[in-house]
């Protein structure tokens, strides 16, 4: 019995230690397959999953921007605005263990560059909470190969290619043409939603800003691999492909474009040339003047001080963004004002004696003992400001004078397709009460009757007054771009089509009394001594500008031609205004002469001059028939220089 007890617990034991073992077992089964389990996650599973990382530190992705649309003439022969390779050169923060100044004096002497420039770039790069800084843009390959060569020396310092905006012409059209530009905070919210980035490139200026969206096309992708220094370890591959930027095509002609530049010369003021059958820009010359390719690379602070605050403004285009008094040009609006309302005869005479009075004011006339016996179209053709200083007060009235102003476009932005155009300024009663407090005076009509007091004009708006009376009143609005093309296909993605904004409600036979009235006062009135080009037939007012200073005032000449042009023949609106800044020298009818010779000959500034010898304000020797000599400009010589 006892012995059976035995046997029975000595089974038992055994049982418990079987299902201690096998449970033991087990457990230690699970645990090793459980270390297998990880040891196979860490050397096939981690590792991927850590290689694949170590792939995406190593690999950096970079935009490509499309490559911006190119800029043409009209005939599409001329490169204006075009693109050429090159490279930037970055700092890169997080790559840049040891102070950066160590190494900036040979990366500066590498680069062409200031040792302090470099350095203030980076401090602002820094405190704007940047890791990538652009040190320069505009490298070359020879200088990436000196950087490449000695990278160690050089950490976080990395480069990129990219295209350089260039302008093969320099400064000739900057201010039609604009300039590019880094996208700012400001710009880029407002464009974000529109497919712009903070690296992206935009017109800041003229047709690169009016067509940035035509321009600029779309952004694609690369990726490349580099060592911890940051040197590519692998070639560049294209992830998603750029699409370039359309082309552009401008209404400008570029042999017009250089005949009014040098005929403008180094005056402060503008030239306007138009079609004015369908407002097709042709010229538009602005001075002081910018080379736009200054824009390709990184500006100095004194590069910024001169170009965006320096006293002549060379930013400024003239042509739309500078309004002063028209003077006596002013006189045709009074004219088809008073011949619209029939208020005055134009048959008949008056006696000027240089002067009216008007209260205890005295308003002289630029003939101290007057004009004698004037009619009308003497007194347009002789300027008379007695017979216009009488017809603004006792006939018309300020209320006809800036209605007919206004309908003229005068007040008003003319809607050319380029940014920052200035109303300019029609004046009347509300407006000098509401900025001085002040009654509107009958002095103030008669200083408005010839185109002085408040009344300010721009350049373009007197091309356009021009026009209307050329065209019978129709006014087109005036445009630079011809037309969009696909940068691919070269198809004509938009055309820019003549648009009539305005029809004056005016009697067909008051604009041709004006044309005809322009006409006498070429060949019988105060431009005569100046035009002398007999390659065609023009017509023409000149304005002098008051300023208070004998040496310095405006000087103004619309005018048009052919007067009577053959079937199929062009005409052309010619505007010249030479700003008060200049010393008095009567230039706009002057240059006007010489621009009407080149147009109708198909010459050049210089071959005009020497065509219309002898040019009494502009003589040229037989020296200077031999071997020309010209200012750096282009122009010739001027007065006072070798060719008086």
């Amino acid at each position: 019995m006892v012995l059976r007890k035995s046997e029975t617990s000595k089974k038992t034991i055994q049982l418990n230690i079987g299902r201690r073992y096998t449970i033991l077992s087990a457990i230690m089964g699970i645990v090793i397959f459980i270390y297998i389990i990880k040891l196979l996650s860490l050397q096939v599973v981690d590792a991927f999953l850590y290689s694949e990382q170590a792939k995406r530190i190593t690999q950096r992705t970079s935009i490509i921007e499309g490559l911006r649309g190119e800029i043409w003439d009209r005939d599409r022969k001329i490169r204006l605005a075009t693109n050429i390779p090159g490279y930037t050169i970055r700092l890169r923060l997080l790559n840049n263990p040891r102070d950066s100044s160590l190494f900036l004096d040979e990366l500066a002497e590498i680069l062409g560059s200031d040792v302090q420039e470099l350095s203030d770039r980076i401090a602002s790069g820094k405190k704007a909470g940047l890791n990538l800084i652009n040190l320069r843009t505009d490298i070359d390959l020879s200088m990436v190969t000196q950087i490449a060569e000695r990278i160690e020396a050089f950490p976080g310092v990395e480069w990129i290619e990219n295209s350089v905006r260039s302008y093969p012409q320099g400064a000739s059209l900057a201010h039609v043409l604009g300039y590019t530009g880094k996208i700012d905070d400001r710009e880029l919210q407002l464009l974000y939603n529109q497919g712009y980035s903070s690296e992206s490139v935009i017109g800041k200026s003229g047709i690169e800003n009016e067509y940035d969206m035509d321009l600029r096309g779309s952004s694609g992708m690369s990726k490349v691999t580099v060592d911890a220094l940051g040197r590519p370890v692998s070639s560049r591959d294209v992830i998603k492909k750029p699409i370039n930027g359309n082309a552009i095509v401008l209404t400008i002609d570029m042999t017009i474009q250089k005949l009014i530049e040098a005929a403008l010369g180094r005056r402060n003021g503008a030239i306007v040339v138009m079609d004015p059958s369908n407002g097709e820009i042709l010229g538009m010359a602005s001075y002081p003047d910018f080379n736009p390719n200054i824009f390709s690379t990184i500006l100095t602070p004194q590069d910024e001080t001169g170009i965006f605050n320096g006293a002549d403004a060379p930013l400024l285009n003239r042509a739309i963004q500078s309004a002063v008094g028209p003077a006596s040009t002013f006189k045709v609006v009074l004219s088809a004002a008073m011949l619209e309302e029939k208020v005055f005869d134009p048959f008949q005479e008056i006696e000027d004696p240089g002067y009216i009075i008007v209260g205890n004011q005295m308003f002289r006339d630029h003939v101290p003992d007057g004009h004698g016996r004037v009619d009308w179209l003497k007194a347009l053709a002789e300027s008379c400001n007695t017979y216009f200083y009488l017809l603004g007060k006792d006939y018309l009235g300020h209320e006809q004078i800036t209605k007919y102003s206004r309908l003229f476009g005068l007040g008003s932005r003319t809607g050319i397709d380029l940014p920052g155009e200035i109303t300019g300024l029609v004046p009347d009663p509300g407006w000098k009460q509401s900025l001085y407090s002040e009654g509107w005076t009958i002095g103030d009509t008669v200083n408005l009757s010839i185109g002085q007091g408040y009344l300010a004009t721009t350049p373009l708006q007197m091309a356009i007054l021009t026009s209307a009376i050329v065209n019978n009143g129709i006014i087109y609005k005036p445009h630079v771009v011809k037309e969009v093309r696909n940068a691919v296909s070269n198809r004509i993605e938009k055309e820019i089509t003549p648009e009539v904004v305005r029809t004056l409600d005016i009697d067909p036979l008051v604009f041709s009394q004006l044309r005809q009235g322009l006409r006498y006062a070429i060949t019988d009135g105060t431009p005569t001594s100046v035009i002398t080009t007999d390659a065609l037939q023009v017509a023409g007012k000149t304005g002098t500008g008051e300023t208070g200073d004998e040496d310095r005032k405006h000087s103004w000449f619309i005018s048009f031609g052919p007067t009577d042009p053959q079937p199929g023949e062009q005409q052309y609106v010619v505007v010249v205004w030479i700003d008060a800044s200049n010393p008095w020298e009567w230039w706009a009818p002057k240059a006007a002469n010489i621009i009407w010779h080149g147009i109708a000959t198909g010459q050049n500034y210089e071959e005009s001059v020497i065509d219309l010898q002898p040019l009494w304000y502009l003589p040229v020797n037989s020296a200077m028939l031999l071997t020309p000599g010209f200012s750096e400009d282009g122009s010739l010589l001027e007065a006072g220089s070798d060719l008086q």
